[in-house]
């Protein structure tokens, strides 16, 4: 079977249809004749070129891209030369560009109703999206929007570096993978792409109208060189800078997820328009340099420069240092029980930070002897407290806010602390038994007065 360096007569997206049902006889490649055809419940999936001169299919994990006739769009005559200088371009530059997604370029790569024609077979990316469908996603997200701008000016300056012209910059020609957080972008449709073996070709596309530069959108021919992808970048990193800093804009200005990001085609025709979008703009923080480049090739209807040099020569503003705090001392939350010195002294909760006139930290208050009048009278000490009494604490203690609790026991506890401080000093001197009996003591000493006055 022949294959030919021209086609007279493309076939229609049917005779392809009809063709890819048998694809497993079909096709001419071992990997693309093993997998399976994607359907939906329309039959055939389709993926993308519906007012193209492609139809593009699925077939296991890879696509393919076939050139078909759609009056009046016909596939450029030159089409197979192009892609055969873009598949080798594609699969050496693989490493150093990311970005360009490696295609296989097959000359007789189908058979439809006995022809062998071009085929375009690249990989099936399962996890991407397409640009305009990933910002929609996440316009609230400013770290993502800002690491999408970031992919988005190591794309072109990757491909400045190559260097490699795409066309046809916009919201569906770019894809969007996510690894470990970080946005990867993936260039798709390469009709009209520009490379050094392809310098002397004229160009294919205009592209869409919301991307590209109206000065060279038909009938006026747009250069094909390296500088054709400036406008389109430029744009789209412009709003995504934009996003970053209002994202409100996204819904305010009706974005939409394929066919435009905030700015128009009618914005452009007035660049300069009080309170229009490219004005509005302009007052954002740190947008001014790109947007006065955008005006000035709008003005003098040239291509911009490079966002690669006006992103180096804008100096960006160091992050602000988070002022140092002094240390402060370690704040002791346990109370400390403290005594007053003289004879009205009470124990007190000491607070941090707040002396008062009269407490000791050294001297804790002596406890006051109720049998110190007996000593010196030489009588008797009374005998201790019996050990078959129940101390203090193994009484269920009352809360301080119990209102069964009698206002003397309630000083008491006030002043001690706590209840534990409270049962020791009791337990210690045996206060509730030995003041019973010197209140004995008491009653049978004035007995004995009385007794001995009426004498």
């Amino acid at each position: 079977m022949t294959t030919p360096s021209v086609v007279s007569r493309w076939p229609t997206r049917e005779a392809y249809d009809a063709a890819m049902l048998t694809w497993h006889t079909a096709l001419a490649d071992p990997e693309l004749r093993a997998g399976e055809l994607a359907r939906d419940s329309f039959g055939i999936r389709r993926y993308g070129g519906a007012g193209l001169y492609v139809c593009v299919y699925r077939v296991g994990d890879w696509l393919v891209r076939c050139f078909r006739a759609n009056p009046p769009k016909q596939p450029p005559d030159d089409i197979m030369e192009r892609y055969a200088a873009i598949s080798a371009f594609s699969q050496e530059y693989a490493a150093t560009l990311p970005a360009l997604i490696p295609i296989d370029y097959q000359a007789a790569g189908i058979t439809v109703h006995g022809q062998a024609l071009p085929i375009v077979k690249m990989p099936f990316l399962r996890d991407a999206v397409p640009l305009g469908t990933y910002i929609s996603r996440h316009v609230q997200d400013g770290a993502r929007l800002r690491a999408l701008a970031d992919a988005w000016l190591r794309l072109i300056a990757g491909m400045e570096a190559a260097p490699l012209a795409h066309g046809d910059l916009d919201l569906t020609n770019v894809l969007v993978q996510e690894h470990g957080g970080v946005p990867t972008l993936r260039l798709i449709d390469y009709d009209n792409l520009w490379l050094p073996a392809l310098q002397q070709r004229r160009q294919t596309e205009s592209g869409h109208e919301h991307f590209q530069h109206p000065a060279y959108l038909p009938p006026q021919p747009r250069p094909y060189d390296p500088a054709m992808d400036r406008f389109s970048a430029l744009v789209i990193y412009l709003s995504l800078l934009a996003l970053i800093q209002q994202p409100a804009l996204y819904a305010e200005w009706e974005a939409d997820e394929s066919a435009f990001l905030l700015l128009l085609r009618a914005d452009y025709q007035r660049p300069t328009l009080p309170g229009g979008r490219i004005a509005t703009l302009r007052t954002l923080p740190d947008l001014a340099p790109y947007v006065d480049a955008l005006v000035a090739a709008l003005q003098t209807q040239t291509m911009p420069p490079s966002i690669v040099t006006l992103a180096d020569s804008i100096p960006v503003a160091p992050a602000p240092t988070p002022p140092l705090r002094a240390a402060r001392p370690p704040v002791e939350l346990r109370p400390r029980v403290m005594q007053f010195e003289g004879s009205r002294s009470r124990p007190g909760i000491s607070r941090p930070g707040i002396s008062r006139p009269g407490i000791s930290r050294s001297r804790p208050l002596p406890t006051p002897d109720p049998f110190a009048h007996l000593a010196q009278a030489g009588a008797a000490r009374p005998p201790a407290v019996a050990p078959d009494l129940a101390a203090p604490e193994d009484i269920p203690p009352r809360r301080l806010t119990d209102p069964t609790t009698p206002s003397f026991v309630m000083s008491d506890l006030a002043r001690s602390g706590s209840f534990a401080s409270s049962a020791r000093r009791m337990r210690a001197g045996g206060v509730p038994v030995l003041t019973l009996l010197v209140a004995l003591a008491v009653v049978v000493l004035l007995a004995v007065l009385l007794t001995s006055f009426h004498r």
